[in-house]
Formats: C-alpha cells, sequence, structure tokens
C-alpha cells in the first residue's frame, strides 16, 4: 500500500487548512483504490482526537431569524425608533425549525460514521455472494441482502457484524474463544464461538437455523434462548416472542445458495413473499381462495419466469408476468 503521503498533510486536509497543492496531491493518492483504507483509518484517528463538534449555536441562530424574516444583515439594517415585538408562537416556530436543522445534522453525522467504520456487501436480485473475513469465518449472503463488517478490523473482546436479509454464517473458532454476534437493526441478535448457521432478518420475520455447535439468540431487553443443531428459531413482530422447533433437516433453508427453492406444503402466500424477496419482483394473488394452496417441490430457477413457470405446472394454475409483476389467477374465476 503507497503511504508516501504524511499523515500530518491528510490531518491538515480533514482540518480544512490543506493548501492547493496538498489537495490535489491527496485527490492523486486516492485515485489508487488500495489507499482508500488508510484514508478511514488516518480519518478514524483524526475523529478520535477530536470528538466533538461545538457549533456557534448563537451565530448560527442569529442567522436563522435572519432568514426567516428574510430581514437585511444586521451589519447594514437600517437605523429604527420603532421597538420590534414578536409573538410567543413565532417564536416558538423558529426555535423548532432551528432545533430540526441540527437535528437533522446531528443524524447525517451519525449515517456518515456508519460508511466510515463499517464496509458493506450487498446483493442484487436472485444473485448470492460468499465472503471470507478476516478471522476466517465465511459468510454467503442471499439474493437482495446487506452485511456490514467493521473496517478496521473486529474488536478486542468480540466479533461483530451487522445483517439486513439473510446469509449462512460458517463462524471460526479463535484461540481467544471471541464471541461472534450477529446484530440485526433491532433488539435481535445471535451469539455464537465457532458454529454453522443460517440467519433471516427481513420485514416479515427472524429466523435461525443451526446446523453445528450451539448459539444464543437473544431479543427484546436481555431475553435469551439457547438453540442446539438441528433447532429452528422463528420471531415475527406479531407473536412478538421467538418459536423454538425441530428442522427435519438443513436443505430447505439453504437451498437457495444453489439458485434452488425448497417448498414443504407452504401456503401459497409465503412462496409469494420468497419470489419477491429473492428476485425483487410483486406477486400479485387474483383470488384470495389462493391463499389456501399449498406447494411442495425442489427445483431450480434463475429467474421470475421459471419460478412462475415451475409453479404454474405444480398447481395447475395460471400465471402471467408482466414488467416486474407476477399475476396468480384462479383458473375457476379467470375468466368470468
Amino acid at each position: 500500500m503507497n503511504s508516501s503521503i504524511p499523515k500530518s498533510v491528510l490531518f491538515d486536509f480533514f482540518e480544512g487548512r490543506a493548501t492547493t497543492m496538498q489537495r490535489k496531491m491527496i485527490e492523486e493518492w486516492l485515485g489508487n483504490p488500495q489507499n482508500e483504507v488508510l484514508f478511514f483509518q488516518w480519518l478514524n484517528e483524526w475523529e478520535s482526537q477530536h470528538p466533538q463538534y461545538m457549533p456557534n449555536t448563537e451565530r448560527a441562530l442569529q442567522d436563522f431569524k435572519i432568514l426567516l424574516d428574510d430581514a437585511t444583515p444586521p451589519a447594514i439594517r437600517p437605523l429604527s425608533l420603532e421597538v420590534e415585538y414578536n409573538e410567543p408562537k413565532v417564536l416558538w416556530k423558529k426555535w423548532i425549525l432551528a432545533a430540526s436543522i441540527l437535528l437533522l445534522l446531528g443524524i447525517s453525522v451519525v449515517f456518515f460514521q456508519r460508511d466510515i467504520r463499517y464496509e458493506h456487501f450487498q446483493t442484487g436480485n436472485a444473485k448470492t455472494q460468499t465472503l471470507r473475513l478476516s478471522d476466517g469465518t465465511v459468510v454467503t449472503l442471499n439474493a437482495n441482502s446487506s452485511l456490514f463488517v467493521p473496517r478496521w478490523g473486529f474488536a478486542k473482546t468480540h466479533r461483530q457484524v451487522v445483517l439486513e436479509g439473510e446469509a449462512e454464517f460458517v463462524v471460526s473458532h479463535t484461540s481467544d474463544n471471541k464471541r461472534f454476534i450477529v446484530q440485526t437493526n433491532d433488539d435481535f441478535n445471535v451469539e455464537v464461538l465457532g458454529t454453522e448457521f443460517v440467519m433471516f432478518s427481513r420485514k416479515r420475520g427472524k429466523k435461525v437455523v443451526l446446523n453445528k455447535g450451539s448459539v444464543k439468540v437473544h431479543y427484546e431487553a436481555g431475553k435469551q434462548l439457547a438453540m442446539k443443531p438441528g433447532d429452528i428459531v422463528t420471531y415475527t413482530t406479531q407473536n412478538n416472542h421467538p418459536e423454538l422447533l425441530k428442522t427435519q433437516g438443513t436443505q430447505p433453508h439453504n437451498a437457495w445458495k444453489n439458485h434452488q427453492f425448497y417448498f414443504d406444503n407452504t401456503p401459497l402466500w409465503e412462496v409469494a413473499q420468497v419470489i419477491e424477496e429473492h428476485f425483487g419482483v410483486e406477486v400479485v394473488l387474483t383470488d384470495s381462495s389462493l391463499n389456501q394452496r399449498r406447494l411442495s417441490g425442489y427445483f431450480k430457477a434463475d429467474t421470475p419466469k421459471d419460478v412462475a413457470e415451475t409453479i404454474s405446472l405444480l398447481l395447475t394454475i395460471s400465471i402471467e408476468q408482466n414488467g416486474q409483476k407476477i399475476i396468480i389467477h384462479n383458473p375457476s374465476t379467470k375468466n368470468l
């Protein structure tokens, strides 16, 4: 990695004191993608030395008042003998607006911090991706899923990543027994030492399928549930409590790794959700009676068209694709 630029030059750049020549030199240096990691590393170090942003709130509030009143700047405002009177409601509106802008500034800083501290891996429609993390852990992401990994390595006490979507984890055991934690965007996470499991985290709920080893599922405030190999835990916002069951095998839960679908007496409305999550299309059931139909089968499909043709054949129903929409008809009512 090229580190020909002194750290002090980048620190001057972060503080806004870099010269034109220095900025040009930094721009050329960042043209090499290998230098981006060092750039963010030094940025993180600089931020740790300058942890607080101290805004000039008095000056900012004065500027807001000028803009809100559409007034002439104080330096050239004409003299007036009239006494200005601001009604309480007007003052409250100004304070609320000022507070809202400061809040938005704080939110933007939070999101920027996440982009800096985490490396983001993302898959698209019908795509999977396999990653090997720095500790040797292997992660396979399902379609339309995201994984956030600490950009500068794991913490000393634990290893933590953030998952949005679905992934299979083959966690590497470390000599110091460092925990591995998969966190979602809410109060739900899985803690392991070294094991193999599939984790699902989407809008319709959470699911953890344990293949080998043991894990702890943490949910709500301090509650946890221990899992053994062959266990499956499902968690939805409707029941607000995890359900622990025994699975008959892992094949139905990781078939997606080979672009395959496995359904075992699965309601058609649930099949529709799986298709939407995997291919990013909209599935429409035109008749409520279709919700009672169930699908059993194991097949491979690389496109929404492949899925539609297979389901149509297995259930003897009519399915059409219109752009990014799959429409499922009940044959008995389609022609009515």
